[in-house]
């Protein structure tokens, strides 16, 4: 590094301006320093306290989706390693339905819980899911739906699919929300069942109401006083 009082001694010149000049930009950089010693912690802590918001939101989110399998275990009585084993499949459901995994074991609590097992549970829950993703509400609204109305009529008479085709066919033919049809349907099924009136004959008359400006839980209101 040049000392500038060396070289005014040697020389005999007269460089208090370049001191001066020198010590001005001496002062800009160490202010320059500090200045991006600032931007750099804030720009850490931009970085670091969403990634740490997200971390946090991931963790919880896992604890929730364990939560809800060991529901499983504790209130329907599946053995764990079986609920292990489904806890796979539904992890595997997650990503082509876009639903989220704690979404999926809250459905499949209703799905075992209306007393369905192994692959029969975890095809009304894909059913489902495929529902709920087209816009027929949460999965557990939709495998409610599905699983009362197989166990209303019994799994020979109507399956989890046509169970799904049928509530599609009341959407498509009515002007009724799917959310509102998937949950309110399943409140005229016992009675309905009873009498033999079928599966398709409710979704037909829900559909019919609906054209009329009968929302689909009054329509299924009406429904259940007609039949009784």
């Amino acid at each position: 590094m040049i000392n500038v009082g060396h070289l005014q001694a040697i020389m005999g010149l007269n460089t208090t301006p370049l001191d001066v000049g020198l010590q001005k930009a001496q002062a800009s950089m160490l202010r320059a320093g500090k200045k991006m010693q600032t931007i750099g912690r804030g720009m850490t802590l931009g970085l670091s306290l969403p990634l740490a918001i997200i971390g946090g939101v991931t963790v919880k989110m896992a604890a929730d989706f364990e939560t809800s399998m060991s529901k499983i275990v504790g209130q329907v009585g599946i053995a764990r390693e079986v609920v292990q084993g489904m806890r796979k499949d539904v992890l595997a459901l997650a990503g082509p339905t876009g639903i989220a995994p704690q979404e999926l074991a809250d459905a499949l609590f209703f799905v075992t819980s209306a007393g369905l097992r192994g692959a029969d549970a975890m095809d009304v829950l894909r059913l489902s899911a495929r529902g709920a993703a087209a816009g027929f509400g949460e999965t557990k609204i939709v495998a409610d739906l599905v699983t009362s109305a197989t166990n209303a009529y019994g799994i020979a008479n109507l399956t989890a699919a046509q169970a799904m085709d049928t509530l599609a066919a009341a959407v498509r033919e009515g002007k009724s929300e799917a959310v509102d049809i998937a949950g309110a349907m399943g409140q005229v099924l016992p009675i309905a069942s009873n009498l033999g009136v079928s599966f398709q004959e409710v979704g037909a008359s829900i559909a019919a109401m609906s054209r009329t400006g009968t929302v689909a839980r009054t329509a299924v209101i009406q429904l259940r006083q007609m039949l009784a």
